[in-house]
């Protein structure tokens, strides 16, 4: 079961002034790496420590993120450390932030990830997907997911079937849990990672990576709270940027529930009007899908990044073609 780890890294133009300041970074895996930076210094700075150090060099599809109530919006790579710091913190010696390693850009098709160290990212961010965004899966693929991401991070089944050894938390969703209980769990998923005995650790990982992102119950997205009406709390909708485009989920018997779909190529226009979220498709001129964000600040985010993931598919186009 995995153990806590904390690691420190110094820029190079960091100095003994009073400007320096430490930026924690939760890594996909997470462990906690240390940052030591000038206030002055860009995300960007930062991020490419980070990815030095986990071993990254497609660093396109990553980013630095910060959690606000709950939800991971990533920063512009060229704002400033001292920006993002809190009220008061050139009076404060230890003051800090936390931003967090996450994928940024998903994928349509794995095989776009080329190198090892990148598809071992993208895989543990999937990973926390599965159990954290509380989409529908079957039970039965549950534990086939389960069992993959056993064979990816320990190999082949060598413990004895009596033994704990390992988090059920940390393969199956929650409500796979309180469901079948962990005992339960315990019990039956070594048999599922026994079964994959031979199987490389890579090969499972890529296993895990393609069906979890497979329609109708694709894991390869971002989501974000919404609200139908304004007078109505955050989250009775979601929005989901995803590698084809925008789609807007409901929550159904507890679990998120596919609305609509916009494929980039159909959306004519989105538009943020203070806490106004405004879709508009090709071919519906005369019909605008609009919905509520928690602040006039949330929805500029939120368009920020639909602008960004529209850009980047297009760009990763010529990449797609040389795998047709």
């Amino acid at each position: 079961m995995r153990q806590s780890v904390r690691s420190t890294v110094s820029s190079a133009s960091a100095s003994s002034s009073s400007s320096q300041r430490s930026v924690k970074v939760i890594l996909l895996n997470k462990q906690e790496l240390t940052v030591v930076t000038e206030s002055k210094a860009r995300i960007r700075d930062i991020f490419h420590q980070v990815c030095d150090h986990v071993g990254l060099r497609e660093v396109e599809y990553f980013g630095l993120a910060q959690l606000i109530d709950g939800e991971f919006f990533f920063t512009d790579q060229e704002t400033k450390l001292h920006k993002l710091l809190p009220k008061g913190w050139k009076s404060k010696a230890e003051a800090a932030i936390s931003l967090y390693l996450r994928v940024m850009h998903y994928v349509p098709h794995v095989s776009v990830l080329r190198e090892r160290a990148t598809r071992q990212q993208y895989y543990l961010q999937l990973k926390d997907n599965l159990l954290n965004h509380n989409q529908y899966v079957s039970e039965d693929k549950c534990f086939v997911l389960a069992g993959y991401a056993l064979q990816a991070d320990d190999g082949n089944h060598t413990h004895d079937r009596d033994v704990p050894y390992f988090d059920p938390r940390e393969y199956c969703p929650a409500w796979v849990i309180e469901e079948r209980g962990t005992k339960y769990i315990k019990q039956h998923l070594p048999t599922m990672h026994a079964d994959l005995c031979g199987m490389s650790r890579l090969e499972a990982m890529m296993l895990f990576i393609k069906d979890v992102s497979l329609s109708p119950h694709a894991h390869n997205l971002h989501f974000y709270k919404l609200k139908k009406r304004k007078c109505d709390d955050l989250g009775t909708a979601w929005l989901a940027v995803c590698p084809s485009g925008i789609q807007i989920y409901e929550e159904v018997h507890r679990f998120k529930s596919l609305l609509s779909t916009f494929a980039w190529p159909d959306i004519k226009k989105l538009h943020v009007d203070k806490k106004k979220f405004e879709i508009r498709a090709e071919g519906l001129s005369d019909h605008k899908f609009v919905y509520f964000t928690g602040s006039e600040e949330h929805g500029q985010r939120l368009l920020s990044l639909c602008r960004a993931s529209h850009l980047f598919q297009m760009a990763l186009q010529p990449k797609m073609a040389e795998l047709r």
